[in-house]
């Protein structure tokens, strides 16, 4: 692999490819350019001795690029992203006649839902099952009818996420 860059300041140097170990303040800090996300990754050593450093830094390249070869990203996919990716697979499932277009537009439905709820810049790896329970108090009066129909209506979209949203994560 070619190593994005290719000149050093004097606090700087490489350590295998496409990692740089550099000072910041008084203590080393490590950047490593990850090629599929387009984006680096950075990691403060917290130590100022050069070799201890270099220890360190050797342990997170080889725990990134174990988890690149597992297939997992270092950086979190949007909610918006995920659900992108997802109602583009669903489609396909209808044009390979899996699905019937109404079915589409539900899981659309469900997953605009979906968005709203939980907001659409919600990292997929900081989502967890109890960001999306909700309680639905018994509505007292005829004007709180709306308000508890969006509950349910998002209680659904939870179950029907649960089973048909795992795909992505």
């Amino acid at each position: 692999m070619v190593p994005k860059k290719k000149e050093f300041a004097a606090d700087e140097f490489p350590i295998f490819d496409d990692a740089v170990i550099h000072k910041r303040d008084e203590f080393r800090q490590m950047s490593i350019w990850l090629a599929k996300e387009h984006k680096y990754a950075r990691f403060n050593l917290k130590t100022r001795n050069k070799n201890a450093a270099i220890e360190k830094a050797k342990l997170h390249y080889h725990e990134l690029k174990a988890q690149e070869l597992a297939g997992k990203t270092y950086f979190s996919k949007t909610a918006k992203f995920g659900v992108e990716l997802y109602l583009a697979q669903r489609l396909k499932d209808v044009e390979a006649g899996y699905i019937v277009k109404g079915r589409l537009g539900t899981i659309k439905t469900h997953l605009e839902h979906f968005l709203d709820f939980i907001g659409r810049d919600t990292k997929l790896k900081e989502l967890r099952a109890a960001d999306c329970e909700i309680g639905i108090e018994p509505f007292v009066c005829s004007n709180q009818i709306v308000k508890v129909c969006k509950q349910l209506c998002l209680s659904f979209s939870q179950l029907f996420l649960n089973r048909e949203f795992s795909v992505i994560l």
